[in-house]
């Protein structure tokens, strides 16, 4: 094998000498910088490609983590409101129950010391309410019907008691 380079040398000294045409050399320098020039830009473009598709994903997955956690943070906020309204809806059947109740109660203990107690009774004021008259404030007279100044209406003065 020591003797391939040589033998190779041999027979390129065989060959005709040819002489390369005119502009030969400039056209292979100028083919050289071109080849030299084209893998540096498509080199650069594969590496801004790869960068964006990089800056992509990282900005992907960003906005994906935050949509979670913001997800997240809202489904507790609900949660706590719907415990709140939970606790207001029982609060407020309590309260029902409780006026319902009462409603029932004939007599309401209105509250006292040791020497008086203070009640109220339901149904004697009911019936008292009922028997009593309310008394206008202005009554329709029938003499005046055209009296202007008070739209057909006498004046009458309040004096007191019931209404």
């Amino acid at each position: 094998m020591k003797d391939t380079p040589e033998k190779l040398d041999q027979i390129l000294e065989a060959l005709p000498r040819q002489r390369a045409p005119q502009g030969f050399t400039a056209e292979v320098l100028r083919e050289s910088r071109r080849r030299q020039d084209a893998p540096r830009s498509r080199g650069r473009v594969r590496l801004a490609l790869a960068a964006g598709a990089a800056a992509m994903v990282v900005l992907a997955l960003g906005v994906s983590v935050t949509l979670v956690v913001t997800e997240r943070a809202r489904r507790a906020e609900l949660r706590a409101e719907i415990a709140e309204l939970r606790a207001e809806h029982r609060r407020l059947g309590d309260e029902v129950s409780r006026l319902q109740q009462r409603s029932a109660q004939r007599v309401i203990y209105l509250g006292g010391d040791d020497t008086v107690d203070y009640v109220l009774d339901l149904e004697r004021l009911a019936r008292q309410r009922l028997q009593e008259r309310a008394v206008p404030a202005v009554i329709q007279t029938a003499g005046d019907p055209g009296d202007a100044a008070f739209g057909g209406h006498a004046p009458v003065h309040y004096t007191g008691g019931a209404l």
